[in-house]
């Protein structure tokens, strides 16, 4: 079965949890390659956090992560 690609908009409490989720691969299959946020600092702070991840592209628009074609699915948590 081929790896399922989730990008995650909005990087707060929420967002951030189930992206230590898909970090530490508790989800068959489930890669995290997306993160967004409008919020400049909430992305500088993924960055750092999530730096040891490969394979991440962080957006501060969510438009163009859902045009960029990395993701399979996404998860909302504004």
């Amino acid at each position: 079965m081929s790896k399922v690609r989730f990008g995650i908009v909005g990087i707060g409490n929420q967002g951030t949890y189930y992206a230590n989720v898909l970090k530490e691969n508790k989800i068959e299959n489930g890669v995290l390659s997306a993160l967004c946020d409008n919020n400049s600092s909430k992305l500088e702070n993924a960055k750092n956090k999530f730096a040891e991840v490969e394979n991440i592209t962080y957006f501060n628009n969510y438009i163009e992560m859902l045009e960029s074609g990395l993701c399979d699915a996404i998860l909302v948590e504004t």
